[in-house]
C-alpha cells in the first residue's frame, strides 16, 4: 500500500513514516501541498494521511477518490 504523509513539520511526521515503513508500507513525505498534489497527479496513492485541515479539504474537492485521514501532531504519554 504506497501512503503519502503531509505534513510540512519534518520532526512530528518522522517517527509516523518510520513506522509505517516497519509494517510494510511505502511511505512517502510531502512537506507542502503541491507535493502532496504532485504525488497524487504523477501516481494516486493509496491514502493520504494529512497533519493540515486546509491541505485535507482542498485535497477531497481535487481528488475525490483518494481516501484522506486526517493526523495530529500531538502524542499521548
Amino acid at each position: 500500500m504506497r501512503l503519502v504523509v503531509a505534513d510540512p513539520e519534518e520532526s512530528s511526521s518522522a517517527p509516523l513514516l518510520d513506522q509505517l515503513e516497519k509494517l510494510g508500507f511505502t511511505a512517502l513525505a510531502a512537506r507542502d501541498f503541491s507535493a502532496v498534489l504532485a504525488y497524487c497527479e504523477q501516481t494516486p496513492p493509496d491514502m493520504v494521511m494529512c497533519a493540515e485541515f486546509d491541505w485535507a479539504r482542498k485535497l477531497v474537492v481535487e481528488h475525490p477518490r483518494i481516501p484522506v485521514v486526517l493526523t495530529s501532531r500531538t502524542t499521548l504519554d
